[in-house]
């Protein structure tokens, strides 16, 4: 098994490897760091450079020192490699790095280094949980993961998953001794139903 953790170094990512890392050790798994080194010019440049190679040269020496501190603080037990890409969009290279990878699962954060207080999840996260072929696991900013306990799966009964979706969520879960317990939710309106 292979896990897929996208990390822009901000601390909602950190989170979401460290949690990674935990669900590695239970899984015997490996993990793939993945930074999308982009450069957004700001729309009133008189003249556009293109510093997509300087960023993506600071991306590979970050991530490079990243997952050197990440496997001196985990040891050998589990295989981390790594990635840069300079896809225009983060989903699409956190997809595309998923499929070539080889990756059973994705786990990140809910926000990045842009994300604002309040927001519920970015904006990028979302993505990545619409494109996505395998699970996505969406870390919030300090979460600590639990060996133990239960998983509340919210559903809205107009859109129910897949058995396969619900399968996939169950292997997750069973690797870390967690019972699924499903929320029905039925929105019509303003109406809700529970």
């Amino acid at each position: 098994m292979k896990i897929l953790v996208p990390t822009d170094f901000s601390s909602h990512s950190g989170s979401a490897a460290e949690f990674a890392v935990e669900l590695a050790r239970k899984a015997n798994a490996s993990i793939h760091l993945l930074n999308n080194a982009t450069y957004d010019a700001p729309p009133t440049a008189g003249v556009l450079v293109n510093m997509t190679e300087k960023v993506a040269q600071q991306a590979r020496e970050d991530l490079s020192a990243y997952a050197k501190q990440l496997r001196e603080q985990v040891g050998s037990d589990i295989d981390i490699s790594w990635e840069v890409t300079t896809y225009p969009k983060h989903s699409t290279a956190i997809h595309k790095v998923s499929d070539s990878s080889g990756s059973s699962l994705i786990v990140m954060g809910s926000k990045g280094k842009s994300g604002l207080e309040g927001v519920f999840m970015g904006h990028v996260a979302y993505q990545s949980l619409t494109g996505a072929d395998c699970p996505v696991i969406v870390i919030p900013p300090d979460c600590k993961f639990r060996e133990e306990g239960n998983t509340l799966f919210a559903v809205d009964v107009n859109n129910i998953p897949s058995d396969e979706s619900i399968s996939s969520l169950g292997k997750v879960l069973d690797l870390i001794n967690h019972s699924l317990d499903l929320l029905f939710v039925n929105v019509n309106g303003d109406e809700e139903e529970i």
